[in-house]
């Protein structure tokens, strides 16, 4: 049995698994403006502070892999990178045009989302320390204070075996729940080999289960 008590489910970075894995099992229906890029928890609590106003105001290319059908741009005032948004045979000035019409749409649907909702789920992929996961929720409930919130953690931790997890929960008040989550995502120690794109496919159905 998934997840399923939540009003919204919000993946936070820090890169495209959390959504992958929330779109996966059904629990993220449509599409939001931090979907599929790579930004650090300071930028996604200062995009909601400031809704979303300077949100690739000024933007940079960078070097992308060859075989990728989307240039790698970079949003130079918050730091993010958008590896999915701008195609390499559409000119950026023109993208740019699209995208920002696009994105303040996923915006205020979110917005608009989290307004209507009593209870959220956040799932964010960070290295963060559990003090900075706790900060992160606190933060973004000074922004919506209505809501009840659930934040999960995944952390990358190469050292465990592939089939262990560990978890440590907090209890932060009456409405606020924190879950910091370690297990390999990277290695399969008992093949041997590295793991994929999505990582450790078992565990993070555990997590979420």
């Amino acid at each position: 049995m998934m997840i399923t008590q939540y009003d919204t489910y919000l993946p936070i970075g820090g890169n495209c698994i959390p959504a992958y894995y929330l779109k996966k099992y059904g629990l993220r229906t449509e599409a939001y403006p931090l979907d599929w890029m790579v930004f650090d928890a300071h930028t996604f609590i200062h995009l909601f502070q400031t809704g979303f106003s300077d949100f690739f105001s000024s933007i940079a290319e960078e070097k992308s892999i060859e075989a990728n059908t989307c240039r790698s741009i970079r949003d130079i005032v918050n730091g993010i990178l958008s590896l999915h948004h701008f195609p390499k045979d559409r000119e950026i000035a023109e993208m740019l045009k699209v995208f920002h019409r696009k994105m303040r749409r996923r915006y205020l649907r979110l917005h608009n989302r989290l307004m209507n909702s009593s209870s959220l789920l956040m799932l964010g992929y960070r290295q963060d320390t559990e003090e900075q996961v706790i900060n992160t929720l606190l933060e973004f409930a000074a922004i919506y204070p209505h809501l009840s919130s659930h934040l999960i953690n995944v952390s990358d931790t190469p050292r465990m075996a592939s089939s262990d997890l560990r978890q440590k929960h907090y209890d932060l008040n009456d409405r606020l729940t924190v879950t910091c989550c370690y297990f390999n995502n990277s290695y399969d120690t008992e093949n041997q080999k590295k793991l994929g794109l999505w990582g450790n496919e078992a565990l993070w159905h555990h997590v979420l289960d």
